[in-house]
């Protein structure tokens, strides 16, 4: 019954159009059909050593999406982002080894922000998939430098030695994080892990800029 009631004075509405919506994600279902995963993209990005799972290209309305989580510090958005990733995953098939690592933000960084959006991500994909989180073995040692106006060539030199591992590793990892821009940060922290033994890594994010010219 009281939920009857907070349906009824209290609806849920959508985060893209703003009206009511049922769909217990909070996108609504004509919303939804917005947010695809096209394979075409694929061939436009650099060879990476490991496989990508990402919900979307970083365009509208993913690209705004994010933008309002990290911006206006709405984590309603990256919860409802790794639900709808959690159940891409969950119909491809994944291995239930898998340990969940959020890309780490530097403690400086945490403090002012409050929060790391990649954890906030790992949170309902981990729930989803009945997989753990693991956020002690790798920590971030160097505060990276605002990375949205960078080149590419820029971005690689700035996340050199980002990452140092503090503690045990799982032997089967998936780095999560909400963007995959030119591979920097996720070059990094897989090179960081694969020197300290682990065997699989996957990376899971929400979305994948198209490739820089």
């Amino acid at each position: 019954m009281i939920y009857l009631l907070l349906d009824q004075f209290f609806p849920l509405t959508c985060l893209l159009c703003r009206l009511p919506s049922p769909h217990p994600l909070a996108i609504c279902l004509t919303c939804r059909q917005l947010i695809s995963h096209d394979d075409s993209f694929a061939d436009r990005f650099d060879d990476t050593d490991y496989p990508i799972r990402y919900l979307s290209a970083y365009q509208s309305p993913v690209k705004e999406l994010i933008q309002r989580g990290k911006f206006q510090d709405n984590l309603a958005v990256f919860k409802v982002l790794g639900q709808l990733l959690a159940q891409q995953i969950e119909t491809q098939g994944f291995d239930p080894e898998l340990v969940i690592i959020p890309v780490p933000l530097h403690n400086n960084k945490l403090l002012t922000r409050g929060y790391n959006q990649a954890n906030e991500i790992a949170l309902p994909l981990a729930k989803q998939l009945s997989l753990q989180i693991n956020n002690n073995c790798v920590i971030r040692v160097q505060e990276a430098k605002t990375q949205h106006f960078l080149s590419k060539k820029q971005r690689m030199a700035n996340a050199q030695q980002l990452f140092q591992i503090k503690a045990t590793v799982p032997k089967k990892v998936a780095v999560v994080d909400d963007v995959f821009t030119t591979g920097a940060t996720m070059s990094s922290i897989t090179a960081c892990l694969k020197n300290a033994g682990v065997e699989l890594i996957e990376v899971w994010i929400i979305a994948r800029t198209l490739k820089q010219s």
